[in-house]
């Protein structure tokens, strides 16, 4: 077994998905962040009242709102992503790599990322705060093509994530393998749009554990 330490530089924002326990989480953020989306919906509805505004909050909260997940950091809550987003990102590379000895079941079985949530990080400090995104997402499923307003969490450059450990457990991925699928990718919500820009900022052998 094999362990590498990299970090991810960001070149475009970064948006929030929904993650599993987003109802709950969202209410959360939506009580620590009224008073910034009051802001942001008063701009854009300047003739809504009060009630109004109240129940675009409601509906924002309910069907729109993604978030990213915290993580403890020296006290405060330091904005993060999953592991997950990781391992989608190198099952997309090797298949568009066409690196045929390597698929979803080798990447599953033969790799481990830690840790589980991963900070994002801005000259040197755990970034804590994130912008309220509004955009119109397009979808195209077996209803038709249909928009919606969503609201994302957006972190914007320059940011990068905290150490990330690649345990590889399979012969069929070597170092250079795992360093060309994290030379460059996307990571998050819209990245079609071109949201979530990475490129491999370090990457270099670690102590395996």
């Amino acid at each position: 077994m094999k362990a590498y330490r990299i970090v991810l530089g960001f070149m475009s924002e970064i948006r929030a998905t929904k993650p599993p326990a987003s109802i709950s989480l969202a209410k959360t953020h939506l009580e620590a962040m009224r008073g910034r989306i009051l802001e942001v919906l008063r701009a854009k509805k300047h003739e809504a009242s009060e009630e109004e505004l109240e129940k675009e909050i409601k509906k924002w909260w309910e069907s729109t709102l993604n978030v990213f997940p915290r993580k403890q950091f020296n006290g405060g809550m330091q904005i993060a992503f999953p592991n997950t987003w990781i391992m989608g990102v190198l099952e997309e590379r090797a298949s568009a790599l066409k690196l045929s000895k390597i698929n979803r079941k080798v990447i599953k079985n033969g790799l481990m990322v830690r840790p589980r949530l991963i900070g994002l990080r801005r000259k040197g400090k755990p970034i804590t705060e994130a912008e309220i995104i509004e955009d119109t997402v397009v979808s195209n499923d077996k209803f038709g093509k249909r928009s919606a307003i969503k609201h994302f969490e957006a972190v914007k450059p320059p940011a990068y994530t905290e150490a990330i450990y690649i345990n590889i457990y399979t012969p069929l991925i070597d170092d250079e393998s795992l360093r060309k699928l994290l030379e460059y990718g996307r990571l998050g919500a819209s990245r079609g749009q071109g949201c979530g820009e990475f490129k491999l900022l370090k990457f270099e052998e670690a102590e395996t554990r």
